[in-house]
């Protein structure tokens, strides 16, 4: 990854030399500004001969050059010509952190702009997209091919993203690479999907790796089995694939649904939920981190909503693994639940879950069901540093038994060399 750096613009960033997303850690991330994520256009200075809608889709552009290079028939958004510039605002499908962008100009050879420029506006203002961070601040690009983009550190969040070309031309799409951020109320009258990817919600780790890295089975309903997750058939063995996610933020579970609609024949026979707590975005780097088993190798019925509840709702999560037993497809995971957030306290290991109002603990809906006020009172994570100190002592005690052994075999090394 060399490029074009820039210390000057508020996140630096840098152009990605590569020619497909996968080549790049961009793909760990999500496009905010997708119409499948949400993202809509909401104004354009020029669309004259094409809308600026189609910087959004979802699916990639049409490649053909000869029947697609005439203005009005390419597949993206395109002013007139003879304009200094020509501007757009997307807004985002949920406000996030942005860290790259991939400006696609497939098919606009001639008609492509030179430079691009690439604002934002930060989340939380009352008056809509009123002020503007630069973020890729006049930089050139290259005509029939993708653009990527990487940012440097910038822990803003943003709602809206501004894109201006110069001169007037075209571009086939704009992919704004970030990561959801939730912003959660203060009183949740009910529970929230904590497993939503328009929360923040993430798959981190994934053994069928010819379709399961998507976000699509923490998407709202899709309409075909297209939009879930079909794991392939299992031959000799029972696949049992599965997926980790890490929650839009930790909080603690009432229920935990599983849809398999549109799978008819093909949904798997059963499935399994387990639940940990890690600070890592993935568990498998965090020794302490603790699998409990919250859904126990359950039937599924196919092309049908499969509601399991959680008996242990004091319980603070962070991640949760879905296993299918043998194979098949799932359509969405829902995780639903409160979430919680830190208490600023001496003692940094002490949680609290966002409060709920008395009025709302009575409810005839199960979505809406909740535990008891008392679940809501400080957790203090005790044990978790008893967890801590437990692994510190066993690695220890791992190094120094390694280094015996080691001390032993040197011993006989040098006992053998003396005869």
């Amino acid at each position: 990854m060399g490029g074009i750096q820039s210390c000057l613009a508020p996140a630096p960033y840098t152009a990605l030399c590569a020619k497909n997303l996968d080549d790049t850690i961009l793909s760990y991330y999500m496009d905010l500004a997708s119409d499948k994520f949400g993202g809509s256009i909401k104004s354009a200075s020029d669309q004259y001969f094409g809308n600026a809608d189609n910087l959004i889709d979802e699916n990639d552009p049409q490649e053909d050059e000869e029947e697609l290079d005439k203005d009005g028939d390419r597949d993206g958004w395109q002013s007139r010509r003879h304009v200094d510039e020509a501007w757009t605002i997307i807004k985002l499908g949920c406000d996030g952190r942005l860290y790259g962008f991939d400006i696609n100009t497939i098919n606009f050879n001639d008609a492509a702009p030179l430079t691009v420029t690439i604002e934002a506006s930060p989340s939380n203002q009352s008056r809509g997209p009123n002020k503007w961070v630069t973020l890729l601040p006049n930089v050139p690009v290259t005509p029939n091919q993708h653009n990527y983009f990487l940012l440097g550190v910038n822990n803003e969040s943003y709602s809206h993203v501004k894109l201006t070309i110069s001169p007037g031309g075209g571009v086939a799409r704009l992919r704004c690479y970030g990561i959801a951020v939730p912003n959660w109320p203060q009183n949740l009258k009910k529970n929230v999907n904590l497993a939503s990817v328009r929360k923040g919600a993430r798959i981190t780790r994934w053994t069928d790796t010819q379709n399961a890295n998507n976000p699509n089975i923490l998407m709202d309903h899709g309409k075909t089995s297209e939009d879930g997750w079909e794991t392939p058939h299992s031959r000799e063995a029972n696949r049992n694939d599965y997926v980790v996610i890490q929650l839009a933020s930790p909080g603690t579970l009432n229920s935990l649904v599983v849809s398999t609609e549109h799978y008819l024949g093909n949904a798997p026979n059963a499935i399994s939920i387990d639940g940990c707590y890690s600070v890592e975005e993935d568990p498998a780097y965090d020794y302490t981190a603790d699998w409990i088993e919250i859904v126990r190798h359950e039937s599924v019925e196919e092309n049908a909503i499969n509601r399991f509840n959680v008996t242990n709702n004091k319980k603070v999560f962070s991640h949760l693994r879905l296993t299918v037993h043998p194979d098949g497809g799932v359509q969405q995971i829902m995780a639903l639940g409160h979430p919680y957030v830190h208490k600023e306290q001496k003692d940094e290991n002490v949680l609290q879950v966002i409060p709920k109002e008395k009025s709302d603990i009575i409810s005839s809906s199960d979505e809406s069901v909740t535990p008891s006020p008392e679940n809501y009172d400080t957790i203090v994570t005790t044990s978790r540093r008893k967890r801590y100190r437990a692994s510190a002592d066993k690695a220890a005690q791992a190094i120094q038994e390694t280094m015996e052994i080691k001390t032993r075999v040197k011993r006989r090394q040098i006992t053998t060399e003396e005869f």
